[in-house]
């Protein structure tokens, strides 16, 4: 068997992608345990949760709040809507679109939701002082928009849309 090596090694301790990706995935099995009995995976919950803040919002929006790809988006909401947490009916002023309403059981897991939601949240930042926990938020506030930034630009380059860059002789 052959050794890592050290830079492997090194550079995932020290890779933000790591612990991130960690958080993500621990993330994934807190809801699951606390709302997956109740019929929620881990990714719907954040559709319930921008619904609560404007209900009626369309596939789109809620897609586009939720940073997904449409396709990933409608496969969530057909799952929210055969559990029954919401409603799907066309757009009135534009047949185009589905508006995405909460239903009844939608709204009466709510509080649930944002139980889960301030648990996690506590179990992440515990030992945290209160200069720490905005610092750490701060930060992540930071890394998410340059996440964002980078990743539109590579989809972008994909997609050959971005600006080359000036040639040496420019």
């Amino acid at each position: 068997m052959t050794k890592p090596s050290p830079n492997a090694t090194q550079h995932s301790r020290e890779s933000a992608g790591r612990w991130l990706a960690m958080i993500h995935r621990c993330a994934h099995g807190f809801m699951r345990g606390r709302l997956g009995g109740h019929g929620l995976g881990p990714g719907q919950f954040r559709f319930l949760t921008s619904l609560y803040a404007r209900d009626g919002m369309t596939q789109e929006e809620l897609a586009a709040a939720a940073e997904m790809d449409k396709g990933a988006a409608s496969r969530s909401l057909r799952k929210l809507e055969s559990e029954g947490f919401i409603e799907r009916t066309p757009d009135e002023a534009d047949r185009r679109h589905n508006r995405v309403r909460l239903t009844a059981k939608g709204r009466a897991i709510e509080p649930l939701i944002w139980k889960a939601r301030k648990e996690w949240s506590d179990a992440l930042f515990q030992g945290f002082s209160g200069e720490d926990r905005r610092e750490a938020l701060r930060l992540l506030e930071r890394m998410a928009g340059n996440a964002l930034a980078a990743s539109s630009a590579a989809r972008a380059e994909r997609d050959g849309e971005a600006p080359l860059a000036p040639s040496k002789g420019e």
